[in-house]
Parts: C-alpha cells; structure tokens; sequence
C-alpha cells in the first residue's frame, strides 16, 4: 500500500516519536536461547499508532530462516495462548514462527475485539501487515520467503494484509471463511454453533437458507480478487462454525475467473478445530495431519 510508512527495526525509535503511546523502543528486543530454539522480543506499530508485542520462535542456528506470522481466532488472542504444537510444527520443521499479542490483550496497545465493530478486521490486518514487515527486519530471517498463516478469524483478516502488503509470500489459513462476517454468523446460527447446541434444521434447509443470504459486515471476497500472492486454506467437513462450501465456492471462483492461485484441502471427519469427528465447538484433542499438508503445499509451490 502506497501510503503505508514501513517500519524500519533499527531506526523507529526515532520515526516514531510523537506518533503515539509507546512507552518502549519499537524494534527487536531481548534474545533467549533455549536447547530447542531460540526466542526474540519484537514491538511493532500498526498503521494507526498501535503498538503491538510478539515473540519470534526460531530454530537453533544463524539462518536466515523462513518465517510467518500467526494470527488466530475471534477474542483475545495473546503468546500464552499459542499451543506448543503450533510452535513445534513451525520450528522443527526450520521456519521461524512470529506469534503476538493481539491488540488490546497482553502487553499490546489498542481496544479488542469487537468483530462486528467498525474497521476492526481492517485494524488487525493493518497490525499483520506491519508485523510482516518488522519481520523482514530481523537478522535471523529471509527477508524473501516470509509467508502469513491464520486460522478462523484469520481467513478474514490475511488476505486484507496481504493486500495491504502487496508482496507477501504466501498466505495459509485454516477453517477462516471466505464469505462475508453476516453470512458465516447466520451459518453458525443455523447450525446451533454459536449456542454449541445443533438445532433441528436438515443441511439441506441450512444450504437454502444460505442460498439466499446476501453479504453484510466486512467481506474478504474483493480481498481474495486482489491478493497477488499463493494461498492454501484447509477445512474441516464437519465445520459448524464456517460455511465450507460456501467458501470453496467462493474460492473456485477466485481461481477459475480470477486466475488465483488457490488451492485447499477438506478432511472430511474433520470439526472446525480439526479434531477428527470431534463435537460441536470441541476445541481441544488430537487434530487430524494438516501440517503435512501445509508444508506439501509450500514444498510444490516454492520447492523451499
């Protein structure tokens, strides 16, 4: 984006000043080195003055390494929250893993996480987008293989970023929808998702009803038209929350009329947290194998 200032690690102390609230440097930080990996403080500001708060997990060794940024699901997201298998399967597989404290939560500055409020995908898009480029400063990464990967929320807030970028690598999102806030809200009504309590209505009836939805709240789809870069999203067939096919269609539309070049996966035993024929807002068990599919995805797309 033209108008976006990029945030320089070494010189924003000084850009910064008078531009808001930040109580510390923004840049990088403190350095932890553990037998595992090692670990290094980044503080960002979004476009809008927010001051946002992350840990970058590396592996072991001077790189430069690949890396993403994470963002998660809808409320307060924060580092704490990050399961340790999100961070190993990032880390052991040589890729740095950039997690951070949604605005509003932890250390980071700026209100949470009202999604329905006005600008509010588009506020943390822009704290993605800046995130992106404070990774690219950081020693340890190649700057030329630096990618995004979100889950849910983040199927809305990515491929904004992406745009905003312009030259992101990839973007890979799991059980994000690729229709609008309104529509994937009715789905979850429809299904009892949003009472984690399924309602009586047949698939069939749920699939008419969404037939005739029309877009209301923030929509990703002139988003996913304009992304430039790859992306790989992967799904759950049992997915209560986000209307999968809805969002396949959507995304077969992107790549046949629109030539992007955008592939997915479903499992289908899968529910909306990939756990394999897992209840109904069941958050927590063993997932299905998406990893490989992800980084089999990047390997034939980037041979990285």
């Amino acid at each position: 984006m033209s108008g976006m200032i990029k945030t320089i690690a070494w010189a924003c102390a000084i850009l910064l000043v008078g531009c808001g609230a930040v109580t510390e440097p923004v840049g990088i930080g403190d350095e932890r080195v553990f037998d595992t990996h090692r670990e290094v403080d980044l503080r960002w500001q979004s476009r809008d003055g927010t001051k946002l708060v992350g840990t970058l997990l590396l592996p072991l060794g001077d790189g430069p390494f690949p890396a993403v940024i994470a963002h998660f699901g809808s409320g307060k997201w924060s580092r704490p929250g990050v399961g340790p298998f999100v961070q190993r399967a990032w880390v052991d597989r040589g890729w740095g893993l950039l997690i951070y404290d949604k605005r509003g939560v932890g250390e980071s500055d700026g209100s949470c996480c009202n999604l329905n409020g006005s600008g509010s995908i588009e506020l943390m898009s822009m704290d993605v987008a800046a995130g992106v480029r404070m990774l690219r400063d950081v020693p340890y990464v190649d700057a030329s293989r630096v990618g995004m990967y979100g889950y849910s929320q983040g199927g809305w807030v990515l491929p904004l970023a992406a745009v905003l970028l312009g030259d992101v690598a990839f973007t890979v999102v799991g059980s994000g929808a690729a229709v609008s806030v309104g529509e994937e809200v009715l789905f979850s009504k429809l299904t009892g998702d949003d009472q984690c309590r399924p309602t009586e209505l047949s698939a069939a009836e749920i699939a008419r009803r969404m037939s005739e939805a029309e877009p209301s709240g923030f929509d990703p789809r002139d988003a996913l038209r304009a992304m430039s870069n790859p992306g790989f999203w992967f799904f759950g067939g049992r997915d209560t929350s986000n209307p999968v096919n809805a969002t396949i269609a959507t995304l077969e539309t992107m790549r046949d009329q629109h030539r992007r070049e955008y592939s997915w996966v479903v499992f289908e035993t899968a529910n909306h947290e990939m756990i394999p024929n897992g209840e109904m807002c069941q958050g927590h068990g063993p997932r299905v194998a998406y990893w490989d599919s992800i980084f089999d995805w990047i390997d034939t797309q980037f041979g990285w």
